[in-house]
């Protein structure tokens, strides 16, 4: 047992609790996926393929990668908590407002560098305060 404090910032485990082993189904994580799906994307040989499981639809980040991803033309299907995604399209330009998806915004960044016409991504200021300035590497 885990006790914490209101600001989660001291935690207390009690001595004398044992490890009891369960099983966990990790849900899958679009900005990670992001990349995979977006490295398919690119692709020219239309025989590329990539299939992740595990990735809910309904979470905010998601809807909006998958959203961005088939507003540039990229040949995507769903199947319940599974994407699917093909290369070998053509992908066009966007504009997003990154807010909805900002730790998958860097990897549509590189996409829409490889699709035809101008892509716009606004509302991503806070790329500038994460870990590191997200934004003034995707200009370097």
């Amino acid at each position: 047992m885990v006790e914490y404090d209101e600001t989660l910032r001291h935690f207390s485990i009690a001595a004398g609790q044992a490890y009891q082993p369960r099983e966990y189904t990790v849900p899958g994580d679009y900005p990670s996926a992001a990349a995979l799906l977006a490295a398919c994307a690119v692709a020219t040989d239309p025989a590329s393929e990539v299939c992740l499981s595990r990735l809910h639809s309904g979470e905010q980040d998601g809807d909006a990668l998958v959203q961005a991803l088939y507003a540039m033309g990229a040949d995507l299907r769903i199947d319940g908590d599974t994407l699917r995604l093909r290369g070998g399209r053509r992908l066009r330009g966007i504009e997003m407002n990154g807010d909805k998806a900002i730790d998958c915004i860097p990897v549509l960044v590189a996409t829409a560098c490889f699709a035809e016409g101008e892509s716009v991504f606004y509302n991503i200021e806070s790329l500038h305060y994460k870990e590191s300035d997200r934004i003034n590497y995707l200009c370097i």
